[in-house]
């Protein structure tokens, strides 16, 4: 494993409010009305640090026909623009377990200002999430516990947690870390002609990432729909797919299905028990559409190596 510097893309934010109290007049003649000072301001200043990306790398070693093979990803360093095209950063207070949302900001690759942000908040201890991905929409930053997704749709998400005390002059630096595990399905045999479509049903991972503990928190049904590129019919072909893990490193159950331009399944096969990990990707490739000598399709079978 490499390990290349950070490159450093500034989320400056700058946090201050005052409270305004009334006067609270007492009814004896000899207190004169008191007004309670407004608490101070507080200057605080986040830098984001762009992920010290994990690149899924592919292994150098020869890969046995239907395999899933554990890889470890190389480190690589990027501007988080180039990693990721959307931003979101929420604020809370906090008592126990109960989290209140006070303040969040989101934003696109294509703003001006892309990772840089002011607030206004008064001084005090909050917890700050960070969340960076790739999907269409923003996620729903109501409970960092809980933070679903647009349409359920993970894709390659980075996040980072941290717990503040903004005073007079406050500065904190968030690193953010890879939160999901990737599949990549890779078939090494040619796509056949009269398939368009491949779709990607798997359980076992979570479309939810609880941004306190760094894993999937409900038990979901993704579903990917994937065109087939024209190039996949003459070659091998390639589909990434996320999923935040659950702690307890629950296996992944994937259902394959090649359909045709009218949605008939042509070929469709289960792939029970891939291994899965944050930060990791599990390589699960081999020949797909194998013809058996005798005509038909032969169903690949599969190997999982987790060294």
């Amino acid at each position: 494993m490499r390990h290349l510097p950070h490159v450093i893309a500034t989320l400056a934010v700058v946090l201050f409010t005052a409270c305004d109290n009334p006067y609270h007049p007492d009814n004896s003649d000899d207190n004169p009305p008191t007004q309670e000072v407004p608490a101070p301001k507080g200057n605080f200043t986040i830098t984001i640090a762009a992920p010290e990306q994990s690149d899924y790398n592919e292994s150098s070693e020869a890969q046995a026909p239907h395999t899933i093979k554990w890889q470890q990803p190389l480190r690589s360093k990027r501007e988080v623009s180039e990693v990721c095209s959307r931003l979101s950063i929420a604020v809370y207070t906090h008592s126990g377990n109960s989290y209140s949302k006070v303040n969040e900001v989101s934003q696109q690759r294509d703003d001006k200002n892309f990772g840089t942000t002011s607030l206004t908040l008064a001084q005090g201890t909050y917890t700050i999430v960070a969340i960076a991905h790739n999907g269409d929409g923003k996620p729903t930053m109501t409970d960092p516990k809980k933070i679903p997704f647009a349409n359920n749709k993970v894709t390659d998400t980075f996040y980072a947690t941290e717990e503040i005390v903004i005073g007079e002059n406050t500065t904190t630096t968030l690193h953010l870390n890879r939160a999901v595990a990737m599949i990549n399905f890779c078939t090494t045999d040619n796509t056949p002609a009269d398939i368009t479509t491949m779709q990607f049903y798997y359980t076992g991972g979570s479309s939810t990432f609880n941004a306190i503990d760094g894993y999937g928190c409900v038990k979901s049904k993704q579903n990917e729909m994937r065109s087939v590129k024209p190039e996949f019919h003459n070659g091998q072909s390639s589909y990434e797919l996320f999923t935040f893990p659950h702690q307890d490193a629950t296996p992944i159950t994937l259902t394959v299905t090649a359909l045709d331009n009218n949605s008939n399944h042509i070929f469709e096969h289960k792939f029970s028990d891939i291994s899965v990990a944050v930060n990791y990707k599990t390589n699960c490739h081999g020949t797909f559409f194998g013809e058996d000598p005798e005509g038909g399709r032969v169903a690949p079978s599969i190997t999982i190596n987790d060294e």
